[in-house]
């Protein structure tokens, strides 16, 4: 053991001590607060994006089209989508939870006023879409869990009902080649699910 001559030597010591003793404790204290924020939060970003107009439609390249944004929330990935009509304009922001969706916080028109585009909760409810350049009513049908369910009608562009397809957790079924029993239960092997909302 050492032995200090004058208390001088032994003050500096004393507070270097207490100065690395507090900075051990105030690094604990952040990493015991990052943690516990960390479990907290049951929402964890992951990547994000956007996507613009093609010149057909917007007259440029520039007009923002899309953008989005990834979750990941326990096993449940959850993409948040804000979508804009070729004006530039807001048109719907929408949350998709792993391939279906589940939540429509709300619909613009092409001025920026609102829409009633039907009612989901949780993946269930009943949706209105609307297309993207004249914002006139699209299709409407069933949500279940997130899919589409049952039939959906098409609209022509001056309001009447154009036609009709069938949905089976989110694939068509309608257009299936045979539709035998069997191929209406399955669904199409190999296709996708239809449950975006643009």
């Amino acid at each position: 053991m050492r032995n200090f001559k004058n208390s001088k030597t032994v003050n500096l010591v004393f507070r270097e001590f207490i100065r690395y003793q507090m900075k051990i404790t105030l690094s604990f204290s952040i990493l015991t607060l990052i943690f516990v924020s960390c479990r907290n939060s049951d929402k964890v970003f992951e990547y994000g994006g956007s996507e613009n107009w093609g010149e057909h439609y917007a007259g440029n390249t520039n007009t923002l089209h899309q953008e989005f944004k990834v979750y990941s929330q326990g096993n449940d990935t959850l993409i948040y989508f804000t979508n804009y009509y070729p004006n530039g304009k807001m048109k719907s922001k929408v949350v998709m939870k792993n391939d279906g969706l589940w939540e429509i916080k709300f619909v613009l028109d092409t001025l920026g006023n609102k829409r009633h585009f039907g009612k989901l909760k949780n993946g269930t409810g009943y949706v209105i879409e609307f297309t993207d350049d004249l914002g006139v009513r699209e299709h409407e049908g069933k949500y279940v869990n997130g899919n589409k369910e049952g039939w959906w009608k098409h609209y022509h562009f001056k309001g009447a009902i154009m036609d009709s397809t069938l949905y089976k957790e989110g694939y068509d079924i309608s257009s299936q080649a045979g539709n035998t029993a069997l191929d209406v239960l399955i669904g199409p092997p190999g296709s996708m699910k239809n449950n975006y909302y643009r």
